[in-house]
């Protein structure tokens, strides 16, 4: 097992959940999905010796497993001697903000700004732009990158996930391909390609990218760890989705999560269960997953439909859908305001059957 493999098993603590619901919006190594090829090329924001990449390799593990002092002792001496490399300066801003208080963000955004008016470089434009409050500030830097040189795929990349968070799907695909054709082996874009193939619905295309991706990145100290398990959990989303359950299950029973995580892996392998007929597994994820948050809606919309459809247990759906209600009036967000909405849909259907069934009864 490899360490980045070794590591996603034991440590993680974040990101957000999924449910069975949210699945229909949106194993397979035969993709036609094919690798990047030619010759690598290493740019000037991405190239270190070998005895810095290991500092840089230390100090991703540290940040990975939660010692931020570590990491930053790791990074003294690389940063200096590498004031051009992107990465390096991306997990260095990752460090100040996890150590950091609630204005760390933007006192960080301005001290990069004051460095970079000081000394304008393109690895600097990018960095800043990171940090940027608005997208239009975000996108004049990235354009000055560029300005700058012409040829950074790190710019291209950001203003390709710049026009993806707007929508701008022509935008983001043009930008990308660009980032690609500058450097067809850059992490983020890679990635963002994956989640654009799997947007578009070309499902297997996507598989194959996420599948290529996390093979290629594994060792690489540019990809966070939670970047590597949130691709797996895409990748299980992607496997239910092109029907392969099996598939989806393998791979998130490799994993032992914990914290939001846990609680969306626990939808996918719902899901999982539910696409390979196992309802009785379905609902013991499901449950599982509201354990862990039980301010969590998803989970509760998931355990309705399966009661509701696959278990005959009308009684319990119901249950389900009230516990749903309930919780719109704690939270605020249009998401559950929009499940709730979903939850008295489901229970005035239910009223008016009993009503239908009263009348038929003799």
């Amino acid at each position: 097992m490899n360490a980045r493999r070794g590591q996603a098993r034991r440590t993680v603590r974040a990101l957000a959940p999924l449910a069975l619901g949210l699945l229909s919006v949106l194993g397979a190594c035969a993709s036609p999905f094919a690798r990047p090829g030619g010759a690598r090329v290493v740019s000037t924001y991405d190239e270190l010796s070998a005895a810095l990449t290991e500092r840089y390799a230390a100090a991703r593990r540290a940040f990975d497993s939660g010692d931020f002092a570590g990491a930053r002792i790791a990074l003294a001496d690389v940063l200096p001697a590498a004031p051009d490399h992107i990465g390096l300066g991306i997990l260095a801003q990752e460090v100040e903000l996890a150590s950091g208080d609630a204005d760390a963000r933007d006192a960080l955004a301005e001290r990069t700004l004051a460095v970079l008016e000081a000394a304008p470089t393109p690895a600097r434009c990018v960095l800043a732009a990171r940090l940027a409050r608005e997208p239009a500030a975000a996108r004049a830097l990235l354009a000055r990158a560029l300005e700058l040189d012409p040829r950074c795929a790190w710019a291209r990349y950001g203003l390709a996930h710049l026009a993806a968070r707007a929508g701008d799907w022509t935008e983001a695909d043009a930008e990308l391909e660009r980032a690609l054709e500058l450097d067809a082996f850059l992490p983020p874009a890679r990635r963002l390609e994956a989640m654009l193939l799997a947007r578009d619905g070309r499902r297997r295309e996507a598989i194959g990218a996420f599948e290529s991706w996390l093979e290629d990145v594994v060792d690489d100290p540019r990809v966070a760890l939670r970047e590597f398990v949130e691709a797996e959990l895409d990748l299980a989303t992607l496997y239910v989705l092109d029907q392969d359950p099996d598939a989806a299950r393998e791979l998130l029973t490799r994993l032992t999560l914990e914290g939001e995580l846990a609680v969306r892996a626990l939808c996918v392998l719902a899901a999982a269960e539910q696409g390979a007929e196992r309802p009785n597994e379905a609902l013991h994820a499901t449950r599982a997953a509201e354990e862990l948050a039980p301010d969590v809606a998803l989970p509760w919309v998931q355990e309705a439909i399966l009661r509701q459809s696959w278990l005959d247990d009308p009684e319990g759906a119901e249950a389900a859908w009230r516990r749903l209600l309930a919780s719109s009036q704690t939270g605020g967000d249009l998401g559950r305001v929009l499940l709730a909405m979903r939850a008295r849909l489901a229970l005035e259907r239910a009223e008016r059957r009993r009503e239908r069934a009263k009348g038929a009864a003799p």
